[in-house]
């Protein structure tokens, strides 16, 4: 008998919060409008032929938990997950920043995927080396764990609680979530300096005030915004619908509306500026926002009163 070839190969992107403590499956990919997830498999070739393994996804016993030193001082928050849905809540009463989030990984064994969460835990951080900025950050595992590729590790409902804002003194803040859905609410944002709620790859739902971009190459965008005087917002999808809702009688100097065919723009009914889908202002001029832009190169755009 010839000399067997044995060859392993480990495949797999895991995303979005998962309650379950550890779960098996095998290659699930959706594509579209919203995100593609992938569950972890390792796959062995045997002389030709192929075995498909699922992995087990296994998820630290307790969540994560960190709190930024001292009281917030109206710093810039840059918040990144590199592997998971990354979620931002404003809380009027927060006076320092934390985070709480769940470390996982997809392991053959439990033994793998401890030591890969483990791995994983090391790099959930507030960082505030560099003066004036606060970084609330997760990684995946910086090196394989026997089964347990890197690729496969991240930070499930990676949630950032921070100070809400206030109109007198509004946050600068940016927010990643590069392989998962990013949702923010109750934040009052700067109009000096444009927020920026972003997804590689996942829907990015925000209800804000002020300035903000909303947006994702490969996912729905809803976004619930107040804007100030001034304020510029902007929301846009690659591979989705984009959803704005503004107050009723909203007025803005720049309008622009704009889906990629067969995608439509509509309005819905109950604003009282009567203005229509192909307006390019609203109102008086330097009362409102300074822009409004929703943009989809793929899908359609709805307008909706508060």
């Amino acid at each position: 008998m010839g000399t067997k070839l044995l060859r392993s190969l480990h495949i797999g992107i895991a995303v979005g919060a998962v309650s379950l403590v550890a779960r098996a499956g095998i290659g699930l990919v959706s594509l579209g409008a919203g995100a593609a997830t992938v569950q972890a498999c390792s796959i062995t070739s045997e002389d030709g032929g192929v075995l498909l393994k699922s992995q087990t996804k296994y998820t630290a016993s307790a969540p994560v938990t960190a709190q930024s030193m001292g009281t917030f001082n109206g710093e810039e928050i840059h918040i990144a997950n590199q592997n998971g849905d990354v979620v931002v809540n404003g809380d009027p009463n927060a006076t320092n920043i934390s985070v709480s989030t769940v470390p996982f990984a997809f392991a053959d064994n439990q033994a793998d995927g401890s030591a890969a969460i483990a791995d994983v835990q090391t790099t959930i951080k507030i960082d505030q080396s560099t003066s004036g900025v606060i970084t609330v950050s997760c990684a995946s595992a910086v090196s394989n764990h026997g089964s347990a590729q890197n690729g496969n590790t991240g930070c499930d409902a990676f949630t950032v609680t921070v100070p809400a804002g206030t109109a007198q003194n509004p946050l600068k803040i940016t927010a990643h979530a590069l392989n998962g859905s990013l949702n923010a609410t109750g934040l009052n944002m700067s109009d000096s300096a444009i927020g920026e709620l972003h997804s590689d790859n996942g829907s990015v739902t925000v209800s804000v005030n002020g300035s903000v971009k909303a947006d994702s190459p490969n996912g729905d965008v809803v976004a619930t915004v107040v804007p100030n005087k001034g304020s510029s917002v902007d929301a846009e999808s690659g591979n989705g619908n984009v959803t704005l809702s503004l107050p009723k009688d909203f007025s803005c100097d720049s309008l622009s509306l704009s889906a990629a065919a067969p995608g439509a723009v509509s309005v819905d009914p109950g604003f009282t500026n009567q203005f229509t889908a192909t307006s390019t202002s609203v109102g008086t001029a330097g009362t409102g926002a300074s822009s409004i832009k929703a943009v989809t190169q793929n899908g359609s755009i709805e307008l909706k009163p508060q």
